[in-house]
C-alpha cells in the first residue's frame, strides 16, 4: 500500500484492489482510526492505494542531471528537425500536387473548347456537370480539410466555366453568323463585225450586219470567228475588182 510520493506498507497482505482509496485499506496495520500512522501528513486512508512498483530515493551529482537534460533537449530537438522537415517535405509536395492540378485544369478546360468548336451537336457542358457529380460523390468521403477544399475549388472552376460555356452558346445562337456573298461575276469583251457588200449588176444586194459575241476565255471560237471576218473580207474586195472591170468595159462599148 502506498500513497502518491511514499510506500506505507511494503508487502500489503491486502486482497489487491485498483480501486482508490476502497473500504478494504482500513484493515492494513498501518491504518489507526481510518488515518495511515506511517504517513509523514497522517493521509486518510481514502488517499492510498494499491501498487506493483516502489519508490526508490537516488541521489545524482548536479553535473549528471545537466548532463540528462541536454540529452534529453538534444534528442527533442532533433526530433523537432526531423518534424520541420517532413513538414517542408510536405508543404513542397502540396505546392507541386496543387500547380500539377491547376495545369490539368487548364488542359481539360482548352481540350473542352476545342471540342465545343469541332463538334458542335456534342453538349459537352451535361458531360462537365456528371464529372462534377462523380467528384461531389468522391470527395465526400475525404476527411484531410485541405484536401477536400482543394475538390471544393476544382468543382468550383468547373461549375464557373461550364456556366462560362453555357453563356458562350446563348450569345452564339442569337446572333447570326454574317453571310460571306462572293461575286462570281466576270466582264466578257464583245467585239463586233460589220461587213457591207458592195451592189452587184443587175441588182443592189446589202449584207445585214453580223455580230459575233467572242468570249476571250474560249480560244477556238475566237479562231473560228476571226477566219469567218477573214473570209468576208477577201469576198468583199472581189465583188469591188469585178465592178470595176465592168464599168470599164461599158465604157469601152460606148466609146
Amino acid at each position: 500500500m502506498r500513497l502518491s510520493t511514499h510506500v506505507c506498507h511494503d508487502g500489503c497482505s491486502l486482497r489487491e484492489t485498483t480501486t482508490k482509496g476502497d473500504q478494504i485499506f482500513k484493515g492494513c496495520w498501518a491504518i489507526k482510526n481510518d488515518v495511515c500512522v506511517q504517513c509523514p501528513n497522517k493521509c486518510s486512508y481514502t488517499e492510498h492505494y494499491h501498487a506493483r512498483k516502489t519508490v526508490k530515493v537516488t541521489q545524482k551529482k548536479m553535473q549528471e542531471v545537466l548532463y540528462e537534460i541536454m540529452a534529453k533537449y538534444d534528442a527533442a530537438s532533433k526530433n523537432k528537425d526531423d518534424a520541420q522537415t517532413k513538414i517542408n517535405t510536405t508543404a513542397d509536395a502540396k505546392r507541386f500536387l496543387e500547380k500539377a492540378l491547376k495545369q490539368k485544369s487548364d488542359e481539360i478546360k482548352q481540350n473542352c473548347t476545342e471540342l465545343q468548336k469541332i463538334c458542335t451537336g456534342f453538349n459537352i457542358v451535361d458531360e462537365l456537370y456528371a464529372l462534377i457529380n462523380i467528384l461531389q460523390m468522391e470527395s465526400s468521403t475525404l476527411r484531410n480539410v485541405d484536401t477536400k477544399q482543394q475538390a471544393e475549388d476544382f468543382k468550383r472552376s468547373l461549375r464557373d466555366f461550364c456556366n462560362q460555356l453555357e453563356k458562350d452558346c446563348m450569345s452564339t445562337k442569337r446572333v447570326p453568323r454574317p453571310m460571306n456573298l462572293l461575286d462570281t461575276y466576270a466582264s466578257v469583251p464583245i467585239t463586233t463585225v460589220q461587213q457591207t457588200v458592195a451592189r452587184h449588176n443587175p441588182t443592189q444586194t446589202q449584207y445585214i450586219p453580223n455580230t459575233f459575241s467572242v468570249n476571250t476565255n474560249n480560244s477556238n471560237s475566237t479562231d473560228s470567228v476571226l477566219r469567218k471576218v477573214l473570209n468576208m473580207q477577201k469576198r468583199g474586195k472581189t465583188s469591188k475588182s469585178s465592178d470595176e472591170s465592168d464599168k470599164s468595159e461599158n465604157c469601152d462599148c460606148q466609146k
